[in-house]
């Protein structure tokens, strides 16, 4: 069994902001560090998010902090600051959206010490073994650092080298009380097919896995319903056919929702929408 570095925590934080879905995309990032004592703090539910990330700072082997922009932004730098003057030897990662776009303007805060540009479930894991060997977070692939601002981005891990979410990292008792229900947020596929940036790097996991996945979540946690937070879920209509015959005969009716372009639900047709109501799909919530 590998060590958990004498149980050294690496913080990740997700900012104050309006509405309460779960943070998949540093669950994802925590995921993918199972030897790591990962703690997750969420600004939006935690009482005293800065103290509590304040409070881990004095031993923490970083902060990592996911940053939208607008007031996430905003949180995101006051955070950042605290943890800094609390721990002056701490490495402070910012990832996500505002620092993939614009890494000079978050380096340029003197409190940011690299950003990661693209996706990070691997970028932190190779930057907590370059503060631990003392090589610099210049030495990682996909991290600017002042200096260095301009890396090319990093592109998402293969479907088959996605590690399961691992929902425990999170307090989903507090989101299902805030929620007023039992609702698990759950991404089967990342990305966006079509025209622009994105083109090419929608990536899906399979269909059985889904199904296995979705089916062991509802029973472990006596889930009401199961929310797929999907850029483009319909983008496959045969993996999408082939996810529900599967919970379909599964056995089990598991309650799931998902989101739709409206060209989604007519390509889909009568037929495709009967199966899904019958796989457990109670809301198509239709995306403007």
């Amino acid at each position: 069994m590998s060590p958990r570095h004498s149980r050294q925590p690496v913080v990740l934080y997700q900012p104050r902001d309006e509405g309460v879905r779960m943070p998949l995309g540093l669950l994802a990032v925590a995921s993918a560090l199972p030897d790591e004592h990962v703690v997750l703090v969420d600004g939006r539910l935690d009482l005293a998010p800065e103290a509590r990330v304040v409070e881990l700072a004095a031993d923490a082997a970083c902060l990592a902090v996911t940053v939208r922009t607008g007031q996430p932004l905003r949180d995101a730098l006051s955070v950042s600051r605290a943890a800094r003057t609390a721990n002056p030897r701490l490495p402070v990662i910012w990832g996500g959206p505002h620092a993939t776009l614009l890494p000079g303007q978050c380096l340029a805060t003197g409190d940011v010490d690299g950003c990661v540009v693209g996706a990070g479930e691997h970028a932190l894991g190779a930057c907590l073994a370059a503060i631990r060997s003392g090589s610099g977070l210049g030495e990682v692939a996909g991290v600017a650092v002042p200096g260095q601002e301009s890396v090319r981005a990093l592109l998402p891990p293969a479907a088959d080298r996605v590690r399961p979410a691992e929902y425990g990292l999170l307090d989903l008792a507090r989101y299902f009380r805030v929620r007023g229900g039992r609702r698990l947020d759950y991404s089967s596929s990342r990305g966006r097919t079509g025209a622009g940036a994105e083109a090419g790097r929608w990536w899906a996991l399979p269909p059985d896995r889904v199904v296995a996945e979705v089916s062991e979540l509802a029973d472990r946690h006596a889930l009401e319903a199961v929310l797929f937070q999907e850029e483009d879920f319909f983008a496959d209509a045969s993996r999408v056919d082939a996810l529900a015959r599967g919970l379909v005969d599964e056995g089990r009716r598991v309650s799931w929702e998902v989101g739709a372009r409206p060209e989604d639900v007519l390509r889909t047709g009568a037929e495709g929408l009967r199966l899904l109501r019958e796989s457990g799909c109670g809301r198509i919530h239709v995306l403007i």
